[in-house]
């Protein structure tokens, strides 16, 4: 196969996940027409698929939508145990964010009801996360007062941080590709420190499986904070990914933040402290850093006011 067709499907394979058969299979990589061509059609032919399963209200499960003309192209299959049957996921991040498009541009309160039913099957709750991450995102766009409660918690007595996120000034989210595209868009005027007009800003990474970061924003000019949104019972943030950041950005920085932004029935299973990076494993030995650990709970009402945009961004 040339190098141009291996570049092709390799650049199909990164924006959609792991699904290189049906890539193979519907992807035709011959000509650049060819793949256009083949590619608008794979994608309109996912959006039929989201679209009928929207319909259903999501009440048949994925794997029901499998026997009845195969929805290979929204959910995998995987062999149990004993080889002889299969459980039906939704293939991949991109997909279910495309679900979650569909679902808020059909209905807002229908959206929210197709989250609650992803949420209550098991094969499907990773599918429901994403929907989940997708809430918080616009949760913190939309601007507002945040207080999170420091790891331990015990008996609901804990200190808080209280944070702010200023309202986004336009529907595109501020994104960053690299730790030192990030970098770029904070700095200050001056070339040193960090600009105090983006204090606040919430920052999304651009690809989706940036490593340890969902979204992050300066609290102040000391501050970072780092949030990691899951529907899991506990979760682990690496290392690497954190180090990148902390490398790429002014040293003025001294304060990271962990906040963990969980749903109302993990609260629980966030009341003590997960597996983040510490001081040795960043390897910044040269600057003393405070890191702390958080949980921010995403309400079921406050959920509901974010999906049909009724939350009111508090005063300064």
């Amino acid at each position: 196969m040339r190098q141009e067709c291996i570049n092709k499907l390799f650049t199909t394979f990164v924006c959609f996940g792991p699904v290189p058969r049906t890539c193979l299979k519907f992807i035709d990589v011959t000509t650049d027409e060819a793949y256009n061509e083949s590619l608008e059609n794979y994608l309109r032919e996912v959006d039929r698929e989201i679209e009928g399963f929207i319909a259903h209200g999501g009440r048949e499960t994925i794997a029901h939508t499998v026997h009845h003309r195969a929805s290979h192209r929204i959910a995998i299959m995987h062999p149990t145990a004993t080889g002889f049957s299969y459980t039906a996921r939704v293939i991949t991040r991109w997909v279910a964010y495309r679900l979650y498009e569909k679902a808020s541009e059909r209905s807002q309160q229908d959206c929210l009801i197709l989250f609650k039913l992803l949420s209550r099957q098991a094969t499907l709750r990773t599918a429901a996360g994403w929907f989940f991450e997708g809430y918080v995102h616009d949760w913190f766009q939309q601007g507002g007062t945040f207080e999170a409660d420091e790891f331990p918690i015990v008996h609901n007595h804990t200190r808080q941080f209280v944070f702010r996120t200023v309202k986004a000034k336009s529907s595109s989210p501020n994104f960053f590709t690299t730790a030192t595209d990030l970098a770029n868009l904070v700095k200050a005027i001056s070339g040193t420190g960090i600009n105090r007009s983006i204090l606040k800003t919430y920052f999304l990474p651009y690809s989706c499986n940036y490593p340890s970061v969902d979204g992050l924003l300066f609290s102040d000019m000391q501050t970072l904070v780092l949030l990691q949104m899951t529907m899991a019972q506990h979760h682990e943030i690496k290392s690497p990914g954190v180090a990148q950041l902390l490398l790429a950005l002014p040293r003025m920085i001294r304060n990271v933040y962990f906040v963990f932004v969980v749903p109302e029935d993990r609260a629980e299973d966030y009341s003590r402290a997960q597996p983040v990076p510490d001081q040795a494993s960043l390897h910044i030995l040269e600057r003393r850093l405070c890191l702390k650990q958080y949980r921010l709970v995403l309400s079921q009402k406050c959920m509901q006011d974010v999906a049909m945009k009724r939350v009111v961004p508090s005063e300064e």
